[in-house]
């Protein structure tokens, strides 16, 4: 019988009904002609390998604790419910008078489930090689006793067969003893049954494992969100950096310097520190933080223009407080265009690399931790315009920017975590942000001009996204899940402020911004670059 549980624990009735048909032996110590099926065997206990598959343990009634009998029937059955009758709500399940069989006959409407046998507990040659046997006639403590009724599996943990699994079954004595008390009252019997467990390895390919699969479902959507975050902020470091320098020039020129008539060579780096209180399912937290560096060299062209390129190596460690954690870093490359005439300025960029997200540890089951990695491509691109107005020792004005991240990252499967590794497919990471703020800039300071700035930055990008996860060894569809990922992508307020200079001929600059999520995301950016002018 099946039931959902879904919405009520005590649901009235089922929702599937199957018919199993138990096996029939001969049992010598009823009447009947010898070696005629004359008894059907008792069904011990079932142990669901997925949501059509069990294994069933069926068994005679003879053994050690009968007075007489070799045992003659102990198996463990395949039962798959694939294809028989649910007769759930029909009226041979239903009615007070309903019946599946005429005359013990099972109905020909009726198509029971599946079933082989795929451990035969008498397998004498196997019993020997521990001292067990089957002589009743003349019984020893290691006689297979009357009643086994009790399985339970427990992974091998083989990386190079993460499918195997030990079944357990074990024996009910009924506290059969030559010396045996309960509350005090004597229950001694002429014989010892003892308790025994008989363990099998098994390779079960379809088996979905309980805990494994929990590992999947507690740290495989974190692992995804963490994973996007650190590969789209080593893509957009190359970018981020650009636009400090490009803010430093103009702030140079707006504040009373010579526009550049050379080549301009420049190093930018930048520090990030994050924190999340809620990731994913909102019950763990994250950090990440890392450095991305870039140089570059920019040359004006014309009057009101200057181009430039770049290159960046960004990194990024990630951790949650499950102990999931990971590496990523990557290098890129990069253009861009920036125009500034009189009070007005523009700036567009694009930068394309690779990313590599390694050293990936995710808490498994059974103590195990899940091992992976992999790469892929990023994009990052800006377009921003602002307005700067002089004012008596000072410039202030608006800017708007549409700011753009792409990380395309290859499937992977991890290692280390037998039958609770996962295979992850290839995704696509995006970020998208419309930011509208603006500036404030000291000018009559000599050489150093301090800058405040703040804006609201909109994400344009959906809040969730879905991703399939399978436990990459499990051949079953229920070990493959599909998870609406909660992204970590969120609005924000970013405040900052910063101080600028001149050296001879090199440009300084050194800034700090924070950015508060409208969620619940703290980051602490700090940046600091020099320029000079040849």
């Amino acid at each position: 019988m099946v039931y959902d549980i879904s919405t009520t624990r005590t649901p009235a009735a089922p929702i599937g009904d199957y018919i199993l048909q138990l096996p029939v032996y001969y049992n010598p110590l009823i009447a009947g002609a010898a070696g005629t099926p004359n008894a059907a065997a008792a069904q011990s206990e079932i142990l669901a390998l997925n949501d059509t598959q069990f294994l069933v343990l069926s068994r005679d009634s003879l053994g050690l604790g009968l007075t007489t009998g070799n045992s003659v029937f102990k198996s463990i059955l395949l039962v798959d419910t694939t294809g028989a009758t649910n007769i759930a709500g029909l009226a041979s399940e239903t009615a007070a008078n309903g019946s599946v069989t005429t005359v013990g006959v099972l109905n020909s409407s009726i198509t029971p489930v599946q079933q082989v046998e795929i451990v035969n507990m008498l397998n004498s040659t196997q019993l020997a090689k521990f001292g067990e046997n089957l002589n009743n006639v003349a019984p020893t403590r290691l006689t297979l006793s009357e009643k086994w009724e009790g399985m339970a599996l427990a992974p091998v943990l083989d990386e190079n067969a993460p499918q195997d699994f030990f079944l357990f079954v074990g024996n009910d004595n009924d506290f059969l003893a030559s010396n045996c008390s309960v509350n005090g009252q004597n229950c001694s019997q002429s014989v010892n049954s003892d308790a025994h467990v008989l363990i099998y390895r098994l390779t079960l390919p379809t088996y979905v494992d309980a805990q494994y699969l929990a590992a999947m479902n507690a740290g495989g959507p974190a692992m995804l969100e963490m994973m996007t975050q650190a590969a789209l902020s080593v893509g957009a470091g190359n970018t981020g950096n650009i636009l400090a320098q490009v803010g430093t020039e103009r702030r140079q020129v707006h504040g009373g310097a010579a526009r550049p008539t050379g080549i301009n060579a420049w190093v930018q780096g930048t520090y990030n520190n994050d924190d999340w209180t809620r990731v994913a399912d909102s019950t763990m937290s994250g950090k990440r933080d890392g450095f991305r560096g870039s140089f570059g060299f920019d040359y004006p062209l014309g009057e009101s223009f200057v181009g430039g390129l770049a290159v960046g190596y960004g990194q990024q460690n990630g951790k949650l407080d499950n102990g999931l954690q990971l590496d990523a870093d990557g290098y890129s490359f990069g253009g861009y265009l920036g125009m500034l005439r009189d009070n007005l300025y523009a700036n567009i960029g694009f930068s394309f690399g690779q990313v590599d997200v390694d050293k990936m540890r995710r808490p498994g089951a059974y103590g195990t931790t899940a091992l992976g990695k992999t790469s892929g491509n990023t994009k990052s691109y800006f377009a921003e315009a602002g307005y700067s107005a002089q004012f008596d020792g000072f410039r202030v004005g608006p800017k708007v920017g549409f700011y753009g991240d792409n990380v395309d990252l290859d499937a992977y499967t991890e290692a280390g975590a037998a039958g609770g590794n996962i295979a992850v497919p290839s995704q696509t990471l995006q970020s998208s942000v419309l930011g509208i703020g603006g500036e404030f800039q000291f000018t009559d300071m000599n050489s150093v001009m301090p800058f405040v700035h703040a804006s609201y930055n909109w994400q344009l990008e959906s809040k969730t996204r879905n991703v399939t996860l399978s436990l990459a060894s499990a051949q079953n569809a229920m070990g493959t899940q599909t998870y609406a990922v909660r992204s970590m992508n969120e609005d924000y307020v970013e405040i900052g402020a910063g101080i600028q200079g001149t050296v001879g001929k090199a440009v300084w600059n050194l800034g700090y911004s924070a950015q508060l999520g409208m969620d619940d995301r703290l980051s602490h950016i700090i940046r600091a670059g020099v320029g000079f002018a040849f």
